[in-house]
């Protein structure tokens, strides 16, 4: 990748959120990311790693996942273009992740130092002040993200399980109709339930009138009913 594409997707950076084009490049010129490549199902971290380096996803996919002492994966979250790995982490007292990282698909991730929000030197600490600031809304955002999971997993129906979700998922998207970013085998481990039984629900959902979808493209029909169950 060019000096100018790395810019470019600085630029466009959750953690350089309202940094001018200067600074950007002075983040570049300073901090010296490079971009790594991961074939799909390769590991970017696995589960109690230390963290050296925090990803910015240029293109691909990564699903992060938590091992049960049965050697199953359950699902903690999918992470597509732009989204940001390893802040957790940094943060954290253990400084290990409490997570594991795969890619989902070939994925390209630009990697920043991770002692670069609190080690100055690298650069200058008003522009560190910034990035503390998004890395703060960052999580605040993932925190939420798990809090809607919860809610999801609260639900003991399978059924009300996925209404739920969905039910969160046009919310936040504005529109009866869109993408979940989740095949159908990561859907099932992030409801916890085995993927047959995902998919005959899926299909009696359709069938009863409440939704429409092709792969991760889901559509809400019966807004009403629909809505209103989710809650139960």
């Amino acid at each position: 990748m060019s000096s100018t594409s790395r810019l470019d997707f600085i630029m466009e950076s959750k953690l350089f959120a309202g940094f001018s084009a200067e600074e950007c490049i002075l983040v570049e010129q300073n901090l010296k990311p490079f971009e790594k490549f991961y074939q799909k199902n390769e590991i970017v971290y696995d589960e109690d790693d230390r963290i050296k380096w925090i990803g910015q996803i240029l293109w691909g996919k990564l699903v992060g996942e938590k091992f049960n002492l049965d050697g199953k994966a359950h699902l903690v979250n999918t992470f597509g273009k732009k989204d940001i790995i390893g802040l957790e982490t940094i943060y954290s007292s253990k400084e290990r992740s409490p997570i594991s990282y795969t890619a989902a698909e070939n994925t390209m991730v630009l990697m920043f130092p991770h002692e670069v929000p609190d080690e100055q030197g690298q650069i200058p600490s008003e522009l560190r002040l910034k990035m503390q600031s998004n890395i703060i809304r960052i999580l605040a955002d993932e925190n939420i993200k798990s809090l809607y999971k919860l809610e999801v997993l609260s639900k003991r129906a399978l059924r009300c399980r996925v209404r739920t979700f969905l039910c969160i998922m046009a919310k936040k998207s504005g529109g009866n109709t869109f993408h979940i970013g989740m095949d159908r085998e990561q859907f099932a481990h992030y409801l916890c339930v085995n993927r047959s039984a995902l998919s005959y629900e899926l299909g009696q959902m359709q069938k009863d009138g409440l939704i429409e979808f092709h792969k991760d493209l889901f559509t809400i029909l019966d807004e009403k009913n629909f809505f209103r169950s989710s809650a139960q």
